[in-house]
């Protein structure tokens, strides 16, 4: 006669053993995915400027990124400065610098930074063209998942640049300079 209390007992043993291995697999992926770097690039408006954008490739994760590489769908315009200036001069594209040749490594919450130009001039030069940016990255020596950005400046159009507080204290060094001639002519 066969004893089934032992081949439920060994058959409950072994699917318990198979859950165990999967839970302890996904708890050790998650945990190190809290550790992986993250390296995308951004537009920013420059607080305070007349239509400064900046390009900001930022360590987003919280791992350290090594060997950072970036392919672009075209050539990124650099120095994009100017409105009617910009229309007259021959567009000059980045074939150097941190954009070209990578960087070495990003800590958690490092960034690269440039400005980039203005928006009247970015958008003469690429109008409604997007320019895709895949970063490449390591964390230690493995290869990472590339990351995806997109440069684009029509999206910008009509938006309002923010004031930066030494735009605020210019104004309020004008006030006083202002009351200061008044004060002075009243003395007169």
């Amino acid at each position: 006669m066969i004893d089934w209390s032992s081949w439920v007992t060994a058959g409950s043993t072994i699917v318990l053993a198979v859950l165990t291995f999967v839970y302890v697999r996904l708890t050790k992926k998650i945990v190190e995915s809290q550790t992986d770097p993250c390296v995308v690039v951004a537009l920013e408006i420059c607080e305070g400027s007349a239509g400064l954008f900046v390009i900001n490739v930022k360590n987003i994760g919280f791992g350290i990124a090594y060997d950072i590489q970036f392919t672009f769908s075209e050539k990124l315009p650099k120095r994009a400065f100017g409105i009617s200036e910009c229309v007259k001069k021959e567009v000059e594209y980045f074939e150097s610098g941190f954009l070209i040749d990578g960087i070495p490594a990003l800590a958690p919450g490092e960034s690269r930074k440039l400005y980039w130009g203005q928006y009247g001039c970015i958008k003469n030069i690429l109008g409604d063209k997007k320019i895709k940016i895949t970063c490449n990255f390591k964390k230690n020596n493995v290869n990472m998942n590339p990351i995806v950005s997109i440069l684009e400046i029509s999206s910008y159009s009509d938006t309002i640049v923010p004031k930066s507080s030494i735009s605020d204290l210019v104004e309020e060094i004008k006030k006083i300079n202002s009351n200061i001639s008044r004060l002075s002519n009243k003395i007169k």
